[in-house]
């Protein structure tokens, strides 16, 4: 599955959501989530 981005209001809810499945597709969102951190700090 790709990593994709989303707005950042819905990023801790979908990311509690699907923490809880140690799967690639948390792993993917994870990553994706910190390159936004980065970008947006």
């Amino acid at each position: 599955m790709k990593c994709f981005s989303i707005q950042p209001r819905l990023q801790n809810i979908l990311f509690t959501l699907i923490s809880e499945k140690k799967d690639n597709f948390s792993i993917c969102y994870y990553i994706s989530n910190i390159r936004q951190n980065q970008l947006l700090s």
